[in-house]
């Protein structure tokens, strides 16, 4: 076992890479202008009092509400704790946490006139250690907004992006700083999000995982993304060895070598598969060099494709 850690600790360096690699070919990422705009504008403030994944969330929520949907927000914000307990109401509410001492961080209320028909959604961004001021609110969103008190006499700012929806920003008494932010909508039903819009979320949120796994060395994440590559694209050999990869990186050997296994048998007679393949079963010592390929009984013998020389 610690010949096979020490092994994988060595190669770690070579599958970062081949994982880096295989992402970059497989998937495009997605970008957008920031050359002008709002959000551009407070991209480069120093130093930001909202970040600027959350001024584009409330920006694409507000103009785009049927993106104020689970299948797409799980893939920008994550799962919500208590999905499986709302599927069968008709009014959900969902709440995400923030870990160790359960912050609530973000919240979505969904109503309508019968079960799946949602015409009320309110998506809460929950920023109680914020130093978004009015001033600065107003820089990052403009000016045109209204000076509006909720049922509990807080002062709430409120815009408008888009029809049938309204972004609130909440301010506590006394504390001239923003609390809560909210994107509701209240009209026609909504419609299930566009397809792209939740591939380029997933997209956008994996390449993310991938890319801060590889700063930090913490694989657990990403290995869950990659799960769900595997999922939706269970016949594509590269989607296994990239979750090998990850595995392999992670020191979870025995799980690494069963995904190498698995594209290499999808990809039998694909010479970069194979390649790949092989190289990475024989760093883990599951097949034996191929200068050893003249040795009498050698099962890497000849041409013999990976899949048939692991036994597979």
């Amino acid at each position: 076992m610690k010949s096979r850690q020490h092994t994988a600790r060595k190669c770690t360096g070579l599958a970062l890479a081949v994982l880096a690699s295989l992402s970059s070919s497989l998937y495009t990422p997605i970008t957008s202008d920031d050359s002008a705009g709002p959000q551009a504008a407070y991209a480069r403030s120093r130093p930001p009092a909202l970040p600027s994944d959350t001024v584009n969330l409330i920006y694409q929520l507000s103009q785009q509400p049927e993106l104020m949907n689970l299948s797409y927000l799980r893939y920008v914000v994550g799962a919500p704790e208590n999905e499986r307990s709302q599927l069968a109401l008709k009014a959900k509410n969902y709440y995400w946490y923030q870990e160790p001492k359960r912050t609530l961080l973000y919240q979505l209320h969904q109503d309508g006139p019968q079960s799946g028909s949602v015409t009320k959604s309110v998506f809460t961004i929950n920023v109680p250690n914020s130093q978004l001021t009015t001033k600065e609110m107003e820089r990052i969103f403009g000016q045109q907004h209204q000076k509006v008190f909720d049922h509990q006499s807080h002062p709430n700012d409120v815009y408008t992006f888009g029809p049938n929806t309204y972004v609130a920003f909440t301010q506590p008494h006394d504390t001239f700083r923003v609390n809560q932010i909210q994107v509701g909508y209240q009209g026609p039903p909504l419609p299930p999000p566009p397809q792209q819009a939740v591939y380029s979320a997933y997209n956008l949120g994996r390449n993310k995982a991938i890319e801060q796994a590889m700063k930090s060395g913490n694989w657990s994440e990403t290995i869950t993304w990659l799960h769900r590559d595997a999922s939706m694209r269970p016949g594509d050999p590269m989607v296994h060895i990239q979750l090998g990869t990850a595995y392999r990186s992670g020191l979870m050997l025995n799980e690494a070598i069963a995904e190498y296994s698995h594209a290499a048998r999808l990809g039998a007679g694909d010479p970069e598969v194979e390649k790949i393949c092989r190289a990475a079963l024989v760093d883990m010592k599951v097949l034996p060099p191929t200068h050893h390929n003249h040795h009498k009984g050698s099962y890497l013998a000849g041409s013999q494709p990976v899949s048939a020389a692991a036994g597979l």
